[in-house]
């Protein structure tokens, strides 16, 4: 159960960091760290959900495969329109919010 909540406020973390990251004018946006904090929101708040053994919907399930298409670079993987990390932070806020 600790390290449900660990795994939760680290989450949290990540999703907020890239949220106030958004916040910033467009042009001074770092799509990158957007990126990596939301990818990291995601693989944690979904491993809070197998690790609860819960599913994830069919609906959100079919988002995130949508939507998670990053590129790859030397084994990194990472967006660089906002367009394209906004619809990501968009999916990880809904699943934060299915976890609360």
């Amino acid at each position: 159960m600790e390290n449900i909540t660990k795994d939760t406020m680290y989450a949290c973390m990540k999703l907020e960091m890239a949220m106030r990251e958004m916040e910033r004018p467009s042009e001074d946006v770092v799509t990158v760290a957007v990126c990596s904090d939301t990818r990291d929101a995601m693989e944690t708040f979904i491993k809070i959900y197998r690790n609860a053994g819960k599913a994830i919907g069919r609906s959100l399930s079919a988002k995130i495969k949508k939507n998670m298409t990053c590129r790859n670079s030397a084994g990194n993987c990472y967006c660089l329109g906002i367009e394209k990390v906004n619809k990501c932070l968009n999916i990880a806020m809904e699943l934060r919010a299915c976890i609360r």
